[in-house]
């Protein structure tokens, strides 16, 4: 059996509800890795999805939904474009108004 180092870059975001064209260039910020520091694995939780308002939390379905389509495809754009390597989207958790997510290299 052989051990390799595993790299993991874990961060959380407060959304408040944006889309992520709205708060795309604070976001960049964040991968200012370079490509041979390129982490293996990349964790984001997401605060804030979507409003928290009772409408939101009892019919929470449809619109997290679309909104974490639309944050998946821009991160994972993002970690591609910045790192210039082949990232895939592994796996996802949803509660209401919380995201976790996780790609891999």
């Amino acid at each position: 059996m052989s051990i390799e180092k595993t790299s993991i870059f874990f961060c959380t975001w407060n959304c408040n509800a944006e889309h992520p064209d709205k708060c795309s260039k604070e976001f960049r910020s964040i991968f200012d890795f370079e490509k041979k520091d390129a982490p293996d694995l990349v964790v984001i939780g997401f605060q804030e999805l979507v409003d928290l308002d009772f409408k939101n939390t009892a019919l929470t379905a449809q619109k997290q939904e679309k909104a974490k389509k639309a944050w998946r495809e821009f991160i994972l754009d993002e970690l591609i474009a910045v790192t210039k390597q082949g990232y895939v989207f592994r796996k996802d958790k949803n509660m209401v108004g919380v995201l976790l997510m996780i790609f891999i290299k």
